[in-house]
């Protein structure tokens, strides 16, 4: 039984195999290493969608400076996902274009603001689920 208080557990078990010899196994638990590499997998999840929005932004800062057409699937695409990201910040700014070349200063700030939002939220997640694990070890020596 493993006590659900400790970060750190060994213990030893013994049984009998089927074919009835004495097996012996050392266990040792470390619920903190699991919770690290928990943390590591959310983090990095967080951080993979917060890059592939980026390069969804960073394709629709690009197709508007080369002025795709829109009506192509790849572009209708893209500024279809991309939309739903950048419409908090419509209007922000003024957006310079020339003879369809569209510079997007919105898009530009939408991607700062989600890269600074990913990077907080990892951050946020280590802070408040990380555990620091201390020990108290003892040596015994004997004669």
């Amino acid at each position: 039984m493993v006590d659900n208080n400790v970060d750190y557990q060994e213990k030893v078990e013994v049984h009998r195999s089927p074919l009835g010899r004495v097996v012996r196994r050392e266990v040792a638990v470390d619920k903190g290493k699991e919770r690290h590499r928990v943390l590591s997998k959310v983090t990095q999840l967080i951080s993979l969608m917060a890059i592939a929005l980026e390069i969804l932004l960073g394709f629709r800062v690009l197709l508007r400076m080369i002025a795709a057409n829109p009506a192509n699937p790849f572009a209708a695409l893209v500024y279809g996902i991309s939309q739903v990201f950048v419409a908090p910040f419509v209007g922000l700014t003024a957006t310079p274009n020339y003879e369809g070349f569209v510079f997007e200063f919105m898009t530009l700030i939408a991607m700062f603001v989600y890269a600074l939002v990913a990077w907080g939220l990892v951050q946020l997640i280590w802070i408040v689920f990380r555990q620091v694990s201390t020990r108290d070890v003892m040596v015994y020596e004997s004669d």
